[in-house]
């Protein structure tokens, strides 16, 4: 497992040198190739290689593929920290029991990333990096149903 993931962080750097020097097709050869070493049960460093994916499929201009691939990074970061309802509970009815489970599990969630030195803060940078290349490969598709859907977020 680790030299699957020393691999495919060294396919990474190497996509990220060509994407600095604008060899956008080159660097994503890279990322896929990154992708296809990175460990599948590794949801967040998956969701950064399809995020990288859709940066460069962005500056290709093919809006479809972009919000593919942003879109599977959101769906990866998903597993990452589940969403979990944030409203305090009602005062009448009190805390439920799945309430209480989705609080251990972010919880179990956001050990897990700390034990391997990744912070919430990171998670939720690339999650709003997939969803605004996501929002720019529909506004670059410029069809109204298209840019109702990134306003919407889905």
């Amino acid at each position: 497992m680790q030299n699957l993931l020393v691999e495919s962080d060294t396919l990474k750097a190497a996509g990220n040198r060509l994407f600095t020097e604008g060899q956008y097709g080159d660097a994503l050869q890279q990322y896929h190739r990154a992708l296809g070493s990175c460990p599948v049960y590794l949801d967040y460093d998956v969701a950064v290689l399809q995020s990288n994916v859709a940066i460069c499929h962005l500056k290709l201009l093919e809006w479809q593929d972009a919000i593919d691939w942003a879109t599977r990074s959101l769906e990866s970061l998903e597993r990452v920290i589940p969403e979990i309802q944030t409203a305090e509970p009602d005062i009448i009815s009190g805390p439920t029991p799945e309430k209480s489970e989705n609080k251990t599990s972010l919880i179990n969630h956001l050990e897990a990333l700390a034990e391997r030195g990744i912070s919430r803060q990171q998670v939720e940078k690339i999650k709003t990096k997939a969803l605004l290349r996501r929002a720019k490969g529909r506004e670059g598709l410029g069809t109204w149903a298209s840019l109702q859907g990134a306003e919407e977020g889905t």
